[in-house]
């Protein structure tokens, strides 16, 4: 047989190419794992390789190409039968680069199945706790029980008292009050994850009520006219505190599904060798969240009077638009198959935004004869309910859309959860179609 080396050549080397993508990543991401469609592309592409060094080696190829392809299959080879021996150290860029998301990512239903359970406790909680009986079994702690305008005057009167005597009313107890936070936060968010073990009932079951106490404290100071000193206290710490919990709750349904072995037929042992690595990675992402939120809880959050209300708020809600601005740098880092590329697009992103964010803040200021003064503020917002409850989902949809690849079918269980959460809430007040403000049917 005789074939035309040049021709030859240029209809294989992209499948060349391709093979030494895959072999570059392995080697530049140690968490990178292939699926199964991806294990035999690799493979195909390894065999096709094999077969293209055999045929140049027997008409006669050059030897830098040769040598090139001996190269390339060796690498194949090792990748296949472990013969290469992989660095175990740890990098932290890396490790929040690529590892952290990447883990995150593959497990994008969990995380989401958490924040739904967590917020329909949240709505379920904050109807209840408008019931007066409802609220002590709801809110278990004592600070909590008495009505919120009184503690909010003990706390002034405590630092009102305290700038007069000039002495620090938390002094001592910030060390002991980082100490606590971050162990009891840490001892909730692990036993959430380890609840797992009961296929996943008992992690429903901590998110759920973790979700009910958060809802019914945020409607009793809302309905006390204090959301002020309440987003005050609770958005500093609870802006990494909440979603780290959240995260717990997605590393505990991992363990679920993995003992239930749902979709697969793998043994258990296979299976919960498989979700090892991605529970660790989970887990660090909690206690990193953790430490961090336990260090703001205690030396900022709990200066109610002392720190002005807007630099708390301001704070907690620059953590949050850091932690959003993170996932969309890396979602569009990881969203290319060729590492480069994604490198080049991020950088990019990441140089726009660094501009565009003062341009964007200041610009109600620079450019006031032409645009309109700024709708939403800490004092409050000048916008219609309905406006601002549109711009807030479609905000929140936009992110759900770089989070997961299957947006259409979140959004239509979210949907579905709405109106049975609505149908629910409608039942309990009486206040469904058919119904007057006063309980009775509509003549």
């Amino acid at each position: 047989m005789i074939i035309d080396l040049e021709r030859f050549i240029t209809e294989e080397r992209p499948r060349w190419n391709e093979l030494e993508r895959f072999l570059d990543r392995l080697a530049n991401e140690a968490a990178y794992r292939f699926n199964m469609a991806t294990a035999r592309r690799f493979h195909y592409l390894y065999q096709r390789a094999s077969s293209d060094l055999v045929k140049l080696g027997t008409y006669g190829a050059e030897p830098e190409l040769l040598q090139y392809l001996e190269s390339l299959v060796a690498r194949a080879y090792g990748e296949i039968h472990e013969t290469r021996k992989r660095p175990h150290q740890l990098r932290i860029w890396h490790w929040l680069r690529h590892v952290a998301p990447q883990t995150f990512r593959r497990h994008a239903a969990a995380f989401y199945l958490s924040f739904g359970i967590t917020m329909l406790g949240c709505l379920l909680g904050s109807v209840f706790v408008i019931h007066p009986e409802a609220k002590r079994t709801l809110l278990p702690y004592a600070h909590l029980q008495i009505d919120p305008a009184e503690r909010i005057e003990q706390e002034r009167e405590l630092y009102e008292r305290a700038n007069e005597e000039g002495f620090d009313p938390l002094a001592g107890r910030k060390a002991r009050g980082t100490a606590f936070y971050i162990i009891n936060n840490t001892r909730v968010s692990y036993v959430t994850m380890a609840l797992g073990i009961t296929w996943g009932l008992g992690t429903v079951a901590v998110l759920f009520g973790n979700g009910v106490l958060l809802g019914a404290v945020c409607m009793d100071y809302v309905r006390a006219g204090e959301g002020v000193f309440l987003a005050g206290w609770l958005f500093p710490h609870g802006a990494t505190e909440i979603p780290a919990i959240l995260i717990a709750g997605q590393a505990g349904f991992v363990l679920a599904r993995a003992l239930i072995g749902w979709a697969t037929r793998d043994p258990l042992r296979e299976r919960m060798r498989a979700i090892g690595p991605d529970l660790v990675t989970l887990v660090g992402c909690v206690t990193l969240l953790l430490v961090w939120a336990g260090f703001v809880e205690a030396y900022l959050s709990q200066y109610h009077f002392v720190v002005p209300f807007w630099i708390k708020i301001g704070f907690g809600a620059t953590e949050l638009v850091l932690l959003f601005l993170y996932f969309g740098y890396i979602a569009l880092a990881n969203a290319f198959e060729d590492p480069r590329r994604g490198d080049r697009a991020a950088a990019l992103l990441a140089l726009i935004g660094v501009v565009n964010l003062p341009i964007i803040y200041f610009s109600v200021q620079w450019w006031n004869t032409l645009h309109q003064g700024s709708s939403v503020s800490f004092k409050g917002t000048s916008m219609h309910v309905t406006m601002l409850t549109g711009m807030l989902v479609m905000s929140f949809a936009a992110w759900m859309y770089f989070t997961t690849p299957r947006f259409r079918e979140v959004v239509w269980g979210y949907a579905l959860l709405l109106a049975i959460i609505g149908a629910i809430i409608s039942l309990i007040t009486g206040q469904g179609p058919g119904s007057d403000h006063t309980g009775g049917h509509i003549p």
